[in-house]
């Protein structure tokens, strides 16, 4: 179980849960294999130091639990912890210069207090993962601290026969039936700890199965997504952003200064100062027009919409600008404005020409109008009967100069 609670913590990225309960397993297994193989049910002092290297790692295991504790409740406050990691190393330090031979030397004393201590802080850890919600976590922990609590009653009143009126339980000196605790706790949190293992990975199969088409939504979507840090560096171009933005060589733009390359000079100090208030205040960077001039000339209007992007423990990395280019429709707005300005000025000209006074004359076109003398006088209503009937006496129109043809109107 420690082998593969180390295993489990390798995956994990050196996930320090893992990492404890792999040193728990280790100790407990190392502290069963060395000479006198198995639990120690009865010795008198002095030890040999095969006994000394035996014990330190069990005392070692009784030091480590209080931190899987701490790691796998996330209990905050690690005063606790670090003091039953003392009061552990106490107690080993007394036993290792222990000389005397008194069925209850004082180190055992510091031993129950270790004992007592860790059900103590499990019973607070399983507390705090029931009151965070973590129900399934709590009732695993419970059942591992029941069987640790009973061996624990079981330690003390064995200890305590022995000290006050020389009896036992089952004829046993030392701490046999609390050691056997190990084995439940490392089989039940291992195999706790295996199923959250198992379901962290589908979630993570999961969450990078979607990550990457996003990625390859984005990096193939006709818009412009670019990605930056929190100084405002580029870290990431899509293909779109280069063929759009008129750029000779997208990979180029990585490393540099978004505001250098896609904010006007007038309005970069004013835009670098809102993207690091942004920054510092985890808020949204607000949405804007930007013109820029690209690689192969001519300028470039786009609109960005920006996004908070965090890392995988929340933390803020930078920003994804998401632009839309709208050059086209800028260029034709301009157009548009132009005509209209024109039509206003036309209508205006239009509206300074004089209205003239009604007129006898005449309105609109004919060849016939022609064929009528200039000398005419207005208000008079001529006709030119010689032009009309007969094309010889006045051709193509020509004015007719006998005034024989024209009668006065009547």
């Amino acid at each position: 179980m420690g082998l593969l609670s180390l295993g489990l913590a390798k995956q994990k990225t050196l996930n320090p849960t893992y990492l404890c309960l792999a040193a728990m397993g280790i100790s407990m297994t190392l502290f069963i294999l060395i000479p006198p193989t198995g639990f120690l049910t009865n010795e008198v002092a002095s030890y040999v130091n095969l006994l000394h290297v035996k014990r330190m790692f069990i005392f070692g295991y009784y030091a480590v639990f209080p931190w899987f504790l701490y790691y796998f409740s996330e209990r905050p406050g690690k005063k606790f912890p670090q003091f039953i990691s003392l009061f552990v190393a106490l107690s080993y330090f007394l036993m290792f210069f222990t000389t005397s031979t008194l069925p209850r030397p004082l180190w055992t004393y510091f031993a129950i207090g270790v004992f007592g201590l860790n059900f103590s802080y499990g019973v607070m850890a399983a507390r705090w993962l029931h009151r965070k919600g973590d129900q399934n976590e709590a009732r695993w922990l419970s059942m591992a601290m029941i069987i640790f609590g009973m061996l624990f009653l079981l330690a003390s009143l064995n200890h305590i026969l022995l000290s006050f009126t020389n009896t036992n339980l089952f004829g046993l000196t030392r701490f046999f039936p609390m050691h056997l605790h190990s084995l439940a706790f490392m089989l039940i949190m291992g195999l706790r700890l295996q199923s959250i293992a198992r379901n962290k990975s589908k979630l993570e199969l999961q969450v990078n199965r979607q990550d990457h088409r996003w990625h390859s939504l984005i990096h193939n979507s006709p818009v412009i997504y670019m990605e930056l840090d929190t100084n405002g560096n580029i870290r990431s171009v899509n293909s779109f952003a280069g063929t759009q933005l008129n750029l000779v060589n997208k990979e180029s733009l990585v490393g540099k200064d978004w505001f250098e390359c896609f904010v006007t000079s007038e309005e970069s100090d004013k835009m670098r100062l809102a993207f690091h208030q942004s920054i510092v205040k985890a808020d949204s960077f607000p949405p804007f027009k930007g013109v820029f001039k690209g690689d192969k000339g001519g300028l470039v209007s786009v609109n960005w919409m920006n996004l908070n992007t965090y890392g995988p423990s929340g933390e803020l990395e930078g920003i994804a600008m998401v632009g839309q280019d709208i050059t086209k429709q800028e260029d034709t707005i301009v157009e548009l404005n132009r005509l209209r300005q024109e039509i206003e000025m036309e209508n205006i000209n239009l509206h300074k020409i004089p209205v003239h006074q009604p007129s006898h004359r005449i309105i609109g076109t004919s060849k016939a109008l022609g064929l009528c003398p200039a000398e005419s006088k207005p208000g008079r209503l001529h006709q030119c009967h010689g032009a009309i009937r007969g094309r010889d006496r006045c051709r193509q129109g020509a004015v007719c100069r006998s005034h024989s043809c024209l009668q006065p109107a009547m």
